[in-house]
């Protein structure tokens, strides 16, 4: 069951509807992270590492909302790929 549904996204993508859901669940958990002192500074010091400065919290959610359906479903398509899983099974997995 895993499998078929993983197939079906690999092959045809997310729909804009669902993508519309994951961004606004994105975008809020980013909001609501803003209220513990902690995840600010995770959030700030992740940009200040990764990307050499601190991004804007502005620019971030802006650079979050340019993300285009085709450009989800073409990272799905390659990533879900049968190529590209793996599976471990067994006590040492």
């Amino acid at each position: 069951m895993v499998a078929d549904q993983v197939a079906e996204v690999a092959t045809h993508g997310i729909t804009a509807g669902e993508m519309d859901i994951a961004r606004d669940g994105f975008e809020g958990s980013i909001l609501l992270g803003l209220e513990d002192s902690g995840s600010r500074m995770s959030r700030l010091g992740t940009s200040q590492s990764l990307l050499g400065r601190v991004v804007p919290l502005d620019e971030y959610v802006d650079s979050l909302r340019a993300v285009t359906l085709d450009e989800v479903n073409a990272v799905l398509g390659e990533v879900l790929s049968p190529e590209a899983v793996v599976a471990v099974v067994g006590p040492t997995a």
